[in-house]
């Protein structure tokens, strides 16, 4: 079964242009932006894949300012100026932004670019996919990563929003830890193009379905885990294998408020014929997630010997306790580099969850409504919040 939803990925920075490259390989589409010219190169990138340069070609020196600087100078010939990228956009449902939140280039501009495309594309769906550093990494990255996330949260700005989670690989030396995030982005990107929906009697996610998941602003998280053997479905259930997905993630965990809006359980398997999944009983995953407003199963009982499960969350709250911890980590730098970091508390002060909202431009997404662009909007026009 296709869903016929057409997603692109654009990475911004370092990190995001790693990200597709793994998306490249896997046949998603795919564009790239960075302000250093070496990480545009032939040696550090496939030179197929199309890519847009902005700033000084230097980069932007782990300064957020400067790269919505560079971003905001470019826009014109970023939007009009440049078809390599409006293909990417227009030809899409749904648009992806990945970048690292720590450094400078992705974590300045890539907020900044959903918040121009979410105002240029209202009837598409558009996603921040933001990469958290690990907590030893240094009081800059964790500085960075609080303010871009206050962005990103920022009530006025209606994102939906994903993060990986590089301290899950906290270990891993940090080549290591960056190619296993962008193997998660590539698999997320896989899950929401609709690669493991397949046609059954038993229930089926469609497009509108996956487009209500994907459009409710807040956090959202998603798992796949394939190969799943028959021993493994006898030893455990199918719902506490999900559970297991959930604690042994490459995502940023879930506040732990058990908020969430929608969930999406994708489910390709052996015969189960007692799983309660199959009539729709998921009170053991539920006692975990908390129980949503909305679930949206895809069950196929298949003549395999392995199964694949994928677990979609959205519309949750924002992981308050993930991004305290880099407050934390930045603040214990404090003294020792005499970094202001007092503008990092003000930044958790509104610690509120994010309720999901639906406004006309969802509901436009939802019916399938021609994806245009807005071109009464001016690119120059941007909120205040950046």
């Amino acid at each position: 079964m296709d869903t016929n939803l057409k997603v692109s990925l654009i990475g911004i920075g370092n990190a995001g242009c790693q990200a597709v490259e793994v998306a490249r390989k896997k046949g998603h589409t795919v564009f790239c932006i960075n302000s250093s010219q070496k990480d545009l190169d032939d040696k550090i990138l496939d030179k197929t894949i199309p890519s847009f340069l902005i700033g000084n070609k230097r980069g932007a020196g782990k300064n957020r300012q400067n790269a919505k600087g560079f971003l905001t100078i470019e826009l014109e010939r970023l939007f009009n100026q440049t078809p390599a990228f409006t293909d990417v956009i227009e030809d899409a449902d749904v648009v992806i932004v990945a970048a690292s939140t720590s450094g400078g280039t992705g974590s300045g501009a890539g907020p900044l670019l959903v918040n121009r495309l979410m105002t240029f594309y209202p009837n598409k769906v558009i996603i921040f996919f933001g990469i958290l550093p690990k907590h030893s990494e240094s009081a800059q990255a964790q500085f960075n990563t609080v303010e871009c996330m206050n962005e990103v949260t920022n009530p006025k700005l209606h994102m939906t929003y994903m993060l990986s989670d590089l301290h899950s690989f906290e270990d891993d030396p940090m080549e290591e830890a960056y190619r296993k995030t962008a193997e998660y982005i590539a698999d997320c990107v896989s899950v929401i193009r609709g690669d493991y929906l397949k046609e059954t009697p038993y229930g089926m996610i469609d497009e509108s379905d996956m487009l209500t998941m994907l459009s409710t602003e807040g956090y959202m998280m998603i798992n796949h885990r394939a190969n799943i053997t028959k021993n493994d479905l006898s030893e455990k259930s199918s719902q506490a294998i999900m559970i297991d997905m959930l604690e042994h993630t490459a995502a940023v965990d879930p506040q732990k408020d058990h908020v969430v809006r929608n969930l999406g359980i994708i489910m390709n398997t052996p015969d189960q014929t007692n799983d309660p999944c199959k009539s729709g009983n998921f009170s053991e995953l539920e006692g975990y997630t908390g129980r949503p407003l909305a679930t949206f199963l895809n069950y196929t009982v298949e003549n395999a010997q392995r199964a694949d499960f994928s677990v979609i969350m959205s519309g949750m709250s924002k992981p308050i306790n993930r991004i305290s911890e880099c407050t934390e980590i930045a603040k214990e730098c404090e003294a020792l580099n005499n970094t202001d970091t007092a503008s990092v508390s003000d930044e958790l002060a509104d610690l509120s969850a994010i309720k999901s909202t639906r406004n006309d431009a969802n509901r436009n997404r939802i019916l399938g409504v021609s994806s245009v662009r807005n071109d009464k909007a001016k690119l120059t026009d941007i909120p205040d919040i950046f």
